[in-house]
């Protein structure tokens, strides 16, 4: 039988509920009766705070994962080389990856993708425009073209120079292949460095 809990209560045990499936079942064999039948709740309980199982599946994580830790204690890195710089970004989701599970965030990133596909320019522009991997990125080719590694002003550069780092990690991460240290050094090595040192 359902428990009667109401408010942050019920709340609160429908995330914990979402988290712990999701470190023990898995994002894509997750359903709403599991997370329903895990918090001993019933779906409706669900369903009146979020509308999908990939958005009581981002509350969870961002009520138990570091995320927020993570985002808090980021800085632009500036270690004195574009290489350098380059492969201290495209590590960041790292630090996100380890604790959420690379099947987890390959699963949720499937589902979200469509609904991005069928977005207006607003949210379209938040995913590419507005992320902490492009903002990064340019404070790292201003400093790369004061030290002369870039040849033109990276506020000249086309759009899809600038989300080339989202672009490659937003693939590599709804493919089948892995994203780990190798791929970030194949990514600066092979892609990064060689494009933007050519602008």
């Amino acid at each position: 039988m359902a428990q009667r809990r109401r408010g942050k209560e019920l709340e609160d045990a429908i995330l914990t509920s979402t988290w712990q499936l999701l470190q023990t079942t898995g994002y894509t064999p997750m359903t709403m009766d599991d997370i329903a039948g895990t918090a001993h709740t019933n779906k409706n309980a669900i369903y009146r705070r979020w509308n999908t199982k990939l958005e009581v599946t981002v509350a969870a994580i961002r009520k138990f994962s570091p995320v927020a830790e993570v985002f808090a204690s980021l800085k632009a890195p500036n270690n004195g080389s574009l290489r350098a710089d380059l492969i201290e970004l495209m590590n960041i989701p790292l630090t996100l990856i380890r604790p959420i599970g690379l099947k987890n965030i390959k699963g949720a990133l499937r589902d979200a993708l469509p609904n991005f596909s069928k977005a207006n320019a607003e949210s379209y522009r938040r995913i590419f425009d507005e992320n902490i991997l492009r903002n990064y990125l340019m404070t790292i080719l201003q400093n790369a073209y004061k030290r002369g590694e870039v040849k033109t002003d990276p506020e000249t550069f086309p759009e899809t120079v600038i989300n080339m780092p989202i672009f490659l990690l937003i693939t590599r991460i709804i493919s089948e292949d892995h994203y780990d240290q190798e791929t970030v050094l194949m990514f600066v090595n092979k892609i990064l460095v060689p494009v933007f040192a050519a602008q």
